[in-house]
């Protein structure tokens, strides 16, 4: 009875304990061949399913004599990086060697299941000096989810390539640039908004080395897949703490190992980070959002001194989230230890948001005391920022800087010293061409609170939600829109005259939104005002991120105490430029303000609390009159918290008078035409004069040889014409032609100085009913003579004649009675004709003649 029961439980166990199955996507060519030279220098994931084992379990990868090792996840997947040094150890010139690639599982009853791969690395080095490759984009070629909506990084190994080298990155044809660390490692980043203007679809990526002209260009490519699906609610997320605690690793601390550490965020326990380091990966795993991973030192003897960088990644569920890292191996004890965060879109300028938007360069040093002077130097123009309590430091650049420089690969330069006198510099290359902006229209936003991202100790400060526009007019309104889970916040805002945004979320306004993610959307839409002419309304997002682990009760404060909302500046007043003055409530000596107007920013250091920033004379010349917008910021270096507050108020720039007095003749009739219907009334002629009514002492208008007196007051001036003397004017025909009559305003200032006005006047033939122009009578103007050219007809030559001014002016024509000669000035009674009759009148852009 016990042997039944016996063999009927074995049979049962068989039946619901089934055997494990394992299977393997290899990341190599046909059979497991090494056919690129890029696969060298790139991460080989070996990846497959594992049926009928429990999640947890490990898969185990062994190739010639080294083992590496990858979890089952829920769904049954798993996945292995092998390190490039897998592949170069195995590099042979002869073909028929292979090596065994092994890889098993085993469930929780001890069942295995074991498959095997040959694999052969034949070498490509082909006498060639240098080689580069493409790790896997997002860890498996394949972008999912929210994976697109976070930077992801694009890096790769090289070989023989110098450090601070450039390879060019090439996205969809679009080139970028990236320096070579001292270990032969590149990396750049794509930014959010790149990922989100990626289609669905196959992309690919191309990596050029650095060559000479005329030198074939060595480089190699890799292709990756966007898709359309959503994925999770939160994507994961991985950082990487400094390294050794001041990221330099000095040869110490390299014979006892190196610990590598990192936090996650929407990782579960139990998952995988991968780390690579040179050709080397490492594996973590994290716990309570928490990571760490130990290099040995006979890795770390392996690795060159200088720049060197740490990779680490780390997928939850379907999605992959990469940082990197950047620490010093082998320095002295005293040299001062440069870290330069980077610049614009990966050391690219040639998106045109960067013609609206400030750029801030920061990055940390170490082994300098606190006040110590970071020199930058971007193309011809060059900073000097101090360094913080912490190392940090900040630049601001503003987008007028960026575009006075010449459009062309632009040096950036950053340095440091100590007191010892040891420097430490880190070159870059600007990517820029300069900007077309006449016929683009454009919306941006600037990174809220600096980062888009609200600590905690910025819980409770009010934030400015600010940006710019390009080829927007003023007055055109921006609707600025907050959506969280249970809604949405709207705030409205308008263009001012430098064409910049702001609204203010309160920290009221923010605590009811109840979210730690808000998207922010900015809008402008066609209205009755504007239609964009490239179609379709102008929009931008961000993502603010909102840590609400812990409330600080009291914000950082930030004031202005010479300017307000609302508040005129005539910028005329300010010779030596315009000084903005302002406290804060808690202050260290740790802070920066900068200031924001239009494309100009400027960047100070408080003193005790107080800070100052002058507008010089060039600068207030640059802006624009009409409102504007001021966008003061504070930067605590010490804790990396901000403040900022935007004032709104209006530039005013007076017209400018000129030295000598002017007159203007606004259009007679409207058009200078006079028809038969005009010359059936009494007609004002009217225009303006400049300077003061008492800088003037007569002012009379010639009209074909009749003078009429003019009256004028408040700078403006009137004669009136009598509808019979309208009448009166000649229009018979001159070769086929409307006859032209010359108007003359002449005034005479103060000081007896005579000034002329001269301007055509076309009357239609008897039997015309529509107006054609003659040519313009030729006008000059001399010390004592007024002259005029008659132009060429069929019936009488080009004349010359000339008279002494203000006497009489006889202008022989084809027919004698036409012209006449000018009498001498009559008085003409003005006082009861309305001035309303003025107003239908258009402007006339006349051109002014002193004549003595």
């Amino acid at each position: 009875m016990r042997d039944t029961l016996s063999n009927n439980s074995d049979a049962s166990r068989d039946e619901i304990v089934k055997k494990p199955i394992l299977s393997i996507n290899m990341p190599f060519h046909i059979n497991g061949f090494i056919a690129s030279r890029a696969d060298y220098y790139s991460i080989a994931t070996l990846s497959g399913t594992a049926t009928n084992v429990e999640s947890g379990r490990y898969v185990q990868a062994e190739l010639n004599g080294q083992t590496w090792q990858g979890r089952v996840d829920s769904n049954g997947e798993w996945s292995i990086p092998l390190p490039p040094s897998a592949i170069t150890s195995l590099i042979s010139d002869d073909l028929t060697i292979s090596h065994t690639l092994t890889v098993s599982v085993a469930n929780s009853q001890g069942d295995v299941a074991r498959q095997t791969r040959n694999v052969s690395v034949p070498n490509h080095y082909h006498k060639s000096p240098m080689g580069i490759g493409i790790n896997p984009i997002a860890g498996n070629d394949e972008i999912i989810g929210r994976e697109k909506m976070h930077g992801q990084v694009i890096s790769g190994l090289t070989h023989g390539v110098p450090e601070d080298a450039v390879v060019t990155v090439f996205l969809d044809g679009k080139a970028r640039e990236a320096l070579v660390d001292g270990n032969g490692f590149w990396s750049i980043i794509l930014t959010p908004d790149e990922m989100k203007a990626l289609t669905p679809g196959e992309h690919s990526i191309t990596v050029e080395l650095p060559h000479a002209n005329g030198e074939t260009p060595r480089w190699t490519g890799r292709n990756f897949n966007v898709t359309k699906e959503k994925g999770t609610a939160y994507a994961a997320e991985i950082t990487i703490n400094r390294v050794s605690g001041d990221d330099v690793l000095m040869p110490d601390e390299q014979k006892s190992g190196l610990i590598v550490s990192g936090t996650t965020a929407n990782v579960a326990s139990g998952k995988e980070v991968w780390v690579q380091l040179g050709e080397n990966i490492y594996a973590a795993t994290v716990k309570n959002n928490h990571w760490q991973a130990k290099i040995p030192a006979e890795d770390l003897a392996l690795l060159h001194n200088g720049s060197a960088t740490l990779v680490a990644s780390v997928k939850d569920l379907h999605e992959t989230a990469t940082a990197v890292h950047q620490f010093s191996i082998g320095e002295t004890l005293t040299v001062p230890h440069l870290i330069f965060h980077g610049a614009y879109d990966n050391f690219s300028a040639e998106g045109l948001q960067w013609s609206l938007v400030p750029e801030t360069l920061s990055g940390v040093v170490t082994r300098v005391p606190e006040g110590t002077l970071v020199r930058v130097q971007l193309g011809t123009l060059s900073w000097e920022t101090p360094v913080g309590k912490n190392g940090h430091w900040h630049l601001l650049i503003s987008p007028a800087e960026l575009m006075s420089q010449p459009p062309e690969a632009l040096p950036l330069i950053v340095s440091v010293s100590n007191a010892q006198g040891e420097t430490v510099t880190l070159t870059h290359t600007i990517s820029y061409h300069g900007f077309d902006t006449e016929d683009q229209t454009l919306l941006v936003m600037n990174p809220i609170s600096g980062d888009d991202f609200i600590s905690s100790r910025e819980q409770n400060a009010d934030i400015v939600i600010s940006g710019a526009t390009l080829n927007v007019p003023e007055g055109q309104a921006v609707e600025v829109t907050l959506q969280y889970q249970d809604g949405s916040l709207v705030l409205q805002s308008k263009i001012d005259a430098n064409g910049e945004w702001a609204v203010l979320l309160s920290a009221e306004q923010r605590e009811k939104l109840y979210s730690s993610e808000l998207d922010v959307q900015a809008v402008i839409k066609n209205d009755a005002q504007w239609q964009n002419p490239n179609g379709g309304e102008l929009s931008t997002r961000h993502t603010l991120l909102i840590n609400r682990d812990m409330d600080y009760d009291k914000p950082l404060a930030l004031y202005t105490d010479n300017f307000h909302d609302g508040q005129h500046f005539s910028l005329d007043q300010f010779p030596d430029g315009l000084t903005l003055k302002g406290h804060i409530d808690r202050y260290s000596a740790d802070q920066q303000v900068s200031v924001q107007i239009g494309q100009w920013s400027w960047t100070t250091e408080t003193l005790y609390g107080n800070w100052e920033i002058t507008l010089s004379p060039a600068h207030l010349a640059a802006l624009r009159a009409g409102s504007a917008t001021i966008e003061v910021s504070l930067l605590n270096n010490e804790t990396d918290d901000t403040s900022s507050k935007a004032v709104h108020v209006v530039f005013e720039r007076p017209v400018v008078v000129p030295e000598e007095p002017q007159i203007t003749l606004d259009p007679v009739m409207g058009t200078d035409h006079i028809t038969e219907v005009d010359a059936e009334q009494p007609y004002a002629l009217t225009g303006t004069v400049t300077g003061k009514d008492s800088d003037w002492g007569d002012l009379s208008v010639e009209l074909n040889g009749q003078i009429y007196r003019a009256s004028f007051a408040n700078g403006k001036w009137l004669a009136w014409v009598p509808a019979d003397e309208i009448n009166a004017l000649p229009a018979g025909a001159w070769s086929g032609l409307t006859d032209h009559h010359l108007l003359t305003v002449t005034g005479v200032d103060s000081h007896g100085k005579l000034f002329h006005l001269e301007q055509d006047l076309s009357l239609p033939a008897s039997d015309e009913s529509t107006l054609t122009s003659l040519a313009d009578l030729g006008l000059s103007g001399g010390e004592n003579a007024i002259s005029a050219l008659l132009p060429q007809s069929e019936e009488t030559q080009s004349t010359h004649i000339t008279a002494d001014a203000p006497g009489s002016l006889a202008l022989p024509t084809a027919s004698n009675d036409l012209w006449t000669t000018m009498p001498n000035r009559s008085e003409v009674d003005t006082t009861h004709y309305p001035l309303a009759q003025q107003q239908d009148l258009a402007e006339l852009l006349a051109q002014q003649t002193p004549l003595a």
